[in-house]
Formats: structure tokens, C-alpha cells, sequence
């Protein structure tokens, strides 16, 4: 195993990858809007309006890449399943080709 293999190993048993590199990114990104937005000088309404419409901003966003990243699930799913579709039948077939040869042969001697 290489080194970058076993990095990825090490990494994965941590529970590191990209969705957690993205998770801690964009609470990063949240909490850095937030505090920006408190330190404004501006009323308590308008910061309070302002971080609203930024959540609801985010939310938007999220629900919209939750709905892709289902998209793409289901969509990888249907391809997994018709390649495991497809390696069974042509197994079966080279299976019953193997007994087809092997009776040929038992035939024949």
C-alpha cells in the first residue's frame, strides 16, 4: 500500500473527507457573516434582519445542494445497480457456457 493510500486510510478512520472539510467550512463561514454582521454599526433591528436573510440565503442554498446531492445519489444508485445487473447476467452466462463445455468434454471422452 502507498503512502498516499494509507494516508487515506488513516484519513477516513478519523472520519476526515471532503463533507467534513465543507461542514466545518461553511459553519465557519456562518459564524464569520454573524459576526460581522453584530459588529456593524448599525440598529439591533437591522443587524437582526440582516442575519435573517442571510439564514434564509444559506438555508435556500442548502436545501438546493441537499436536493442535488440526492439527485446524484439516486443517479449513481440506478448505475451501480444496472452494472451489478450486468456482471451477473454475463457470469451466468460465461457459468453456463463452463458446464455446456465441460459436458461436451465428458461427452467426448
Amino acid at each position: 500500500m502507498s503512502d498516499t493510500e494509507r494516508s487515506e486510510v488513516r484519513e477516513t478512520k478519523r472520519g476526515f473527507g471532503w463533507s467534513g472539510v465543507l461542514a466545518a467550512f461553511s459553519a465557519g463561514a456562518i459564524v464569520g457573516a454573524i459576526t460581522a454582521l453584530l459588529y456593524a454599526p448599525q440598529s439591533g433591528k437591522d443587524t437582526r434582519d440582516k442575519i435573517k436573510d442571510r439564514f434564509s440565503d444559506f438555508s435556500e442554498s442548502a436545501g438546493a445542494f441537499i436536493e442535488r446531492s440526492k439527485e446524484s445519489f439516486e443517479e449513481a444508485k440506478d448505475k451501480m445497480s444496472s452494472a451489478y445487473q450486468g456482471a451477473v447476467e454475463r457470469t451466468s452466462t460465461a457459468i453456463e457456457h463452463a458446464k455446456e463445455k465441460l459436458a461436451r468434454k465428458k461427452e467426448a471422452e
